[in-house]
């Protein structure tokens, strides 16, 4: 029956992964970095099957056939950047975030790490995503000031 509705099973599984973007989504402009990272990796533990599906629909994405499926993953990841790039603009006018790395860069490589650990996690669940994502806070701290 929801197949009929959608379409096809893979419309309906984007539909189901559109959905938790938005709601995951909502809350990102009012947190720190420390905050996304946590609510990341705990809501990825909360609802495995949810981060379990997202991991097939983006291999899926790279297959020839699913254009429909590689063009939702090209906004997403495009809009998770963004997300995360203006938390850390955020971050660095509040001086939370070191000056002299490119926010664009460090966005991306936080979302590859969010990623990369819940297919870790997926596959062994004594890998501490929350840990490993707050280590990469950790690192973008200001250096500290050396006494004068």
């Amino acid at each position: 029956m929801l197949v009929h509705h959608f379409g096809t099973r893979e419309q309906l599984f984007l539909e189901v992964l559109r959905e938790h973007d938005l709601r995951f989504g909502a809350q990102v402009q009012d947190e720190t970095l420390a905050d996304l990272l946590r609510r990341s990796a705990r809501y990825s533990a909360r609802v495995p099957g949810l981060t379990a599906l997202l991991g097939n629909m983006v291999a899926r994405a790279l297959e020839s056939g699913n254009e429909r499926s590689h063009a939702y993953f090209v906004e997403r990841y495009a809009r998770l950047r963004r997300q995360v790039g203006a938390v850390l603009e955020s971050a660095r006018a509040a001086g939370t975030v070191r000056s002299d790395i490119p926010l664009e860069a460090t966005a991306g490589l936080l979302v590859a790490a969010a990623d990369g650990l819940s297919t870790q996690w997926l596959l062994d669940r004594e890998v501490d995503m929350e840990a490993s994502l707050l280590v990469l806070d950790r690192l973008l701290d200001p250096p500290a000031q050396s006494p004068e």
